[in-house]
């Protein structure tokens, strides 16, 4: 083809580019629910758009100084710990009139841990960005770390996502229920996993006379934990729906424990002589015993949970066992309760109002368990920033700011205090930043944080609460 003829095609496909730009409807074709045909706008072909770009330099040195400086050392030692400058603290929390009173009782008692031997229990419930101990492991390593502790905590026999160096292995016919996720539940009773796991009746057998269920569990707790969550000297379970047969066989650290899963009880508690890392237990009974979740604990120190509910936006806690629930918070002591949601609701919501109503509805379910747990302090975490593909670019979902000032109102409002996760990030925009950092902070869904940027998010939400830690102690001449 002759070099006129060329430039005469690329003229030709340059003007029916164009002319498919000015025609094309600028919201798309839509084929169905479930397809859409996009073309480039006239104003993204033909203008140089001015590109956002969020500067997360800070960011990466810290997260490149927490690697350097991580260490591990021996479980069960106490550090002293390092006040973090006031002037270093990225994003600050924020509470209302009430939200402060809360968080210095919590921190006399967190004050008071290493001069008492007590206990202390944080429950960090969330949705699927802290799935596989995500920030978790990184605040239960320090407050551990700093204010004793030992073991993984509240842990389910099945789970979409185990926490990261715990190993479950089971054996029989066990089947998961719940309130999240793709699980069913309707109708049942949950405990503060909001799942639980069931011994299921085998497949019918004509030859066989014994219908005893019989099903097993053990844990391992292994070398990708910090090194404190490795072992623990306290097991507890948590169970319902027993018949007066059903019993149990523990065996953990060298020591067996067997007994009647007692009908008019919930839980109970095996004390350890000296600390293991592995537990195995065998369940038998007449009827199908729900095991709502075992802790694997230590008898003094923190103990923190990681409790991701996939797919939840946090608006389920008033369908859980109100009997139940209180229960297990009164028997474990939850002294603290962090709520990290909003994230699950972005795809869906359409305007603002719809973003007013999910946080007068999240309000309701910190209100609930306020009334279940009253002396507990509570925090929430908002949703980090997530990007939605408009166009050709990857920008912040529209309303995500909205969703934020609403989760942010039912906190404060409610008595909690508030962490602004999409603010600690670096605000609009900032997931592209996050995702496109070497090595990466987030996952290249433009969702979820990736191992080394979910440390990064801990290290900032525990300096925050640190600092106001340090402030209390300041103003009570400690």
């Amino acid at each position: 083809m002759s070099p006129g003829r060329i430039l005469l095609f690329l003229v030709i496909v340059a003007l029916s580019l164009t002319a498919i730009a000015l025609l094309f409807p600028q919201d798309g074709i839509h084929l169905g629910k479930q397809l859409e045909l996009r073309f480039v706008s006239k104003e993204e072909l033909l203008a140089q758009k001015e590109k956002v770009v969020v500067d997360i330099t800070d960011a990466q040195h810290l997260a490149d100084s927490l690697e350097a400086i991580e260490s591990f050392p021996d479980a069960g030692q106490v550090e002293e710990q390092i006040i973090p400058d006031p002037g270093s603290i990225k994003q600050r929390l924020e509470w209302g009139s009430s939200g402060r009173a809360s968080l210095n009782t919590f921190f006399a008692h967190l004050d008071s841990l290493t001069l008492t031997g007590g206990s202390m229990r944080i429950m960090h419930y969330g949705d699927s960005q802290i799935e596989a101990d995500r920030m978790t492991s990184y605040l239960r390593d320090k407050f551990q770390r700093y204010f004793g502790g030992r073991g993984p905590g509240l842990v389910p026999v099945i789970s979409f996502s185990n926490p990261a160096g715990i190993k479950v292995t089971t054996q029989g016919n066990w089947e998961q229920y719940g309130l999240f996720g793709n699980l069913s539940g309707k109708g049942m009773t949950f405990g503060p996993l909001f799942s639980f796991a069931s011994m299921c009746k085998q497949p019918a057998d004509s030859a066989m006379l014994d219908t005893t269920l019989s099903a097993s569990a053990a844990f391992q707790a292994g070398s990708a934990l910090y090194s404190n969550g490795r072992s623990f000297n306290r097991v507890r379970v948590f169970y319902s729906n027993s018949d007066p047969d059903a019993t149990i066989t523990l065996e953990a650290g060298g020591e067996q424990m067997v007994r009647s899963l007692d009908t008019s009880h919930t839980m109970f508690t095996m004390p350890l002589g000296s600390f293991a890392n592995t537990l195995s237990f065998t369940v038998q009974g007449n009827a199908s015993t729900h095991i709502q979740g075992v802790s694997l604990e230590s008898q003094s120190g923190v103990v923190v949970d990681n409790i991701p509910l996939r797919g939840s936006s946090g608006t389920i806690f008033t369908q859980g066992s109100r009997r139940m629930l209180a229960d297990a918070y009164r028997a474990m002591g939850v002294d603290m309760f962090i709520l990290q949601f909003g994230g699950n609701v972005m795809p869906y919501i359409e305007d603002e109002q719809a973003c007013i109503n999910y946080g007068n509805w999240f309000a309701s379910q910190i209100k609930y368990l306020k009334s279940i747990r009253p002396d507990a302090v509570f925090i929430v975490i908002g949703p980090s920033d997530m990007s939605t593909k408009i166009g050709t670019e990857y920008v912040t979902y529209p309303l995500l700011p909205n969703v934020r000032d609403a989760l942010r109102k039912a906190a404060l409002q409610s008595g909690a205090a508030y962490f602004d996760l999409f603010e600690a990030m670096g605000g609009e925009n900032s997931m592209q930043a996050w995702v496109n950092a070497d090595p990466p902070l987030a996952a290249p869904d433009y969702t979820h944080f990736s191992s080394r940027g979910a440390r990064l998010m801990g290290e900032m939400f525990y300096e925050a609460l640190m600092s106001e830690y340090h402030q209390y102690k300041s103003d009570n001449g400690r």
